[in-house]
């Protein structure tokens, strides 16, 4: 995570009582937060960093494929939030969850941390530096945003036409 160029940051349920640590990782790493259906909340939606809920529409897709390092926080990854089949990790996948079962569901990880999701994200942010550039997120919150704007004209989203 510390030599990340373009890292991004996926919470699900799992992630519920770890919002504190995952808004102080998002803003140290200056990582974009995408969170599921179950997730939603655990970062507020008016955070520098938070690009929303829903990993189904094709931009947060074309988000999670653009970074070098995706850290997946109490998610299963499950097909019921990847309406359009599942998510393209071009760069590492790192996977934090208490169930070691399913940290290896739905997607291979580069990178297991079985654990609470709070106590390892705790355990992990005096290990990455701080850094500032709220403009990645921007950039994907404002195109995410188009999407579901003109999806909401048309009446129905493209991904579920």
């Amino acid at each position: 995570m510390r030599s990340a160029h373009r890292p991004g940051i996926i919470v699900g349920g799992g992630a519920g009582a770890a919002a504190a640590e995952v808004a102080q990782l998002a803003t140290r790493l200056a990582a974009p937060v995408v969170s599921t259906a179950n997730g939603k909340g655990i970062l507020p939606e008016d955070h520098a960093y938070s690009l929303g809920a829903g990993l189904h529409p094709p931009s947060t897709a074309e988000f999670v494929a653009d970074c070098d390092v995706v850290l997946a926080v109490g998610t299963e990854l499950a097909p019921s939030d990847l309406w359009n089949g599942p998510l393209t990790f071009n760069g590492e996948l790192i996977r934090i969850d208490i169930d070691p079962v399913q940290i290896v569901t739905n997607a291979l990880p580069d990178i297991t941390l079985v654990g609470d999701a709070a106590q390892t994200l705790a355990a992990l942010l005096p290990l990455v530096e701080s850094r500032s550039d709220p403009e990645r997120a921007y950039k994907w919150r404002a195109r995410i945003a188009t999407e579901a704007e003109v999806e909401a004209v048309r009446g129905c989203p493209s991904w579920a036409r």
